[in-house]
């Protein structure tokens, strides 16, 4: 039984990993070719365009929150684990990850809940150039949080079911 939960959550953190990689693959290269597309306006055609400079920092900004769920991914992010590296009873070890993994959790939903009001308040509101809803660059805040929330929990139920 535990083999086939570990299985299925591997196969899930798997499949969010390669949709987060190919996001941010996609958002390298949109992002690049948007200040190609801006300095050839700017400098060579004389007449630059308003939408470009928001487009770039929007899509920025998801890559930021699509990096930081993925740097939960791979525990890439900055934690303080020599000390429970150390331990040898593995119950021990498995107890102080999840209490060292907790304040991340309460941080992810937080910033859910928050996210949630904020998606509600802006969602009236249009941006300058691109005329689009606020909700939709904001979306990336809740997104990055959700990621980071799922990522710490299957990990979490991973290390809870494993001999490790």
């Amino acid at each position: 039984m535990k083999k086939n939960i570990l299985y299925h959550i591997n196969k899930l953190e798997s499949s969010l990993i390669f949709i987060e990689k190919s996001m941010l693959k996609l958002s390298l290269f949109s992002l690049f070719f948007l200040q190609i597309l801006q300095v050839s306006f700017r400098y060579l055609l004389k007449n630059p365009l308003a939408w470009v400079d928001e487009l770039s920092r929007y899509v920025f900004i998801f890559m930021v929150m699509l990096g930081a769920g993925l740097g939960a991914a791979k525990r890439e992010h900055f934690s303080v684990d020599y000390i429970i590296n150390k331990i040898k009873s593995s119950k021990v070890r498995k107890y102080l990850f999840f209490l060292s993994d907790l304040p991340v959790i309460v941080f992810a939903i937080v910033i859910i809940l928050h996210g949630i009001r904020l998606l509600k308040t802006v969602s009236t509101q249009i941006t300058a150039a691109l005329g689009i809803p606020f909700s939709i660059p904001y979306s990336a805040v809740l997104i990055g949080a959700s990621l980071l929330l799922i990522h710490t929990l299957l990990q979490w139920i991973y290390r809870t079911n494993s001999n490790k």
